[in-house]
C-alpha cells in the first residue's frame, strides 16, 4: 500500500490518496432481490442433484427472506456454488 500511495502521488492530487477506503457494495444483493431473476429456477429444480440432497424448503425461505429485505446473500452464493458443484 505504501508503494502504491507513493506512485500514486506522482499523478493524484492529496484529496484523493489521503480519502478514507469505502466499502464496495456487490450489485448481486440487489440482483438476487429481483423477482425476474432465475435463482429460483436454478436452485428449487427438484430433478437435480442438488434438489434430491438439500432441502429446497429451507432454500426457498433464504430466498423469500433475502427478497424481504433481510441480506442472505452470502447464504445464496454459498447454495449456488453447491448447485454447480453437485449438478456438474
Amino acid at each position: 500500500k505504501i508503494v502504491h500511495k507513493a506512485f500514486a502521488n506522482q499523478f493524484l492530487p492529496y484529496q484523493i490518496i489521503k480519502k478514507k477506503k469505502k466499502g464496495f457494495q456487490s450489485p448481486t444483493q440487489k440482483w438476487f432481490r429481483d423477482e425476474k431473476n432465475e435463482i429460483r429456477a436454478i436452485l428449487l429444480d427438484k430433478n437435480s442433484e442438488f434438489g434430491s440432497m438439500i432441502n429446497l424448503t429451507i432454500v426457498d425461505k433464504i430466498i423469500k427472506l433475502h427478497s424481504k429485505g433481510f441480506n442472505k446473500e452470502k447464504q445464496i452464493f454459498l447454495l449456488l456454488g453447491l448447485k454447480f458443484l453437485l449438478d456438474k
